[in-house]
């Protein structure tokens, strides 16, 4: 968590130099899933991007950027480790994109310390055929607010930081992310959290730029 922390904070000094833009949106998301055996299940999902690009300039605005429609199915092997692929559906104003998605993912339990990884990639299949390729880790810590344990109508804290590497037409960038939320865990079918995603596009460019989203999503398992 320490290292989220530090990783955020170097991002905003980062931030001041050069020519670095700042802008800010809103990302609401929902998250539908069921098990469909005991070691097999499927997920899918809804987000929309409202974006404000270029805080401080005279025309700037919120506007609409994008939707997502995502499936995920998911296989769960013995000792917490998940194996999964999915397809992206992107609807960018006129535009249409696709992306195909594979990932591992593995959580261990330290004392009240939930510890997710996630490693992904991803290809993105841009409409004028340009294809993108992407290499993503997650790091996540969840800690319950009250007691050892997460119990029904609870909350708790989410931190999570991520890098990512693209090759798009090549060039190669880096991104890195912090995400903190604060949730609150109705039961094992019914959660919502709430936070912020900040985005810092590259860290070896001049001209670069920080997004900051704020987050709302909500996940129903049936």
């Amino acid at each position: 968590m320490r290292v989220a922390v530090s990783v955020f904070f170097i991002m905003i000094l980062h931030s001041g130099y050069g020519q670095t833009q700042l802008d800010i949106g809103v990302l609401p998301k929902v998250v539908l899933s069921t098990e469909i055996s005991d070691h097999l299940s499927i997920a899918g999902s809804v987000q929309t991007r409202l974006l404000r690009e270029g805080v401080g300039q005279d025309d700037s605005k919120f506007e609409y950027s994008l939707t997502d429609l995502t499936g995920i199915v998911e296989y769960r092997l013995r000792g917490g480790t998940r194996l999964a692929v999915g397809y992206l559906f992107r609807s960018v104003k006129e535009d249409i994109v696709h992306r195909a998605i594979q990932q591992v993912s593995w959580t261990r339990t330290m004392s009240k310390y939930r510890i997710g990884h996630r490693l992904r990639t991803d290809q993105t299949f841009a409409p004028d055929g340009g294809v993108s390729y992407r290499l993503r880790y997650r790091l996540s810590v969840q800690v319950p607010l009250d007691g050892l344990e997460l119990d029904p109508r609870e909350l708790y804290l989410k931190l999570a930081t991520e890098k990512l590497h693209q090759w798009s037409s090549g060039d190669f960038s880096t991104e890195l992310r912090v995400i903190p939320a604060l949730g609150y865990y109705g039961n094992d079918k019914s959660k919502i959290e709430l936070g912020t995603d900040a985005r810092y596009d590259s860290l070896f460019s001049v001209d670069d730029t920080l997004t900051v989203w704020g987050t709302i999503s909500y996940y129903l398992r049936f």
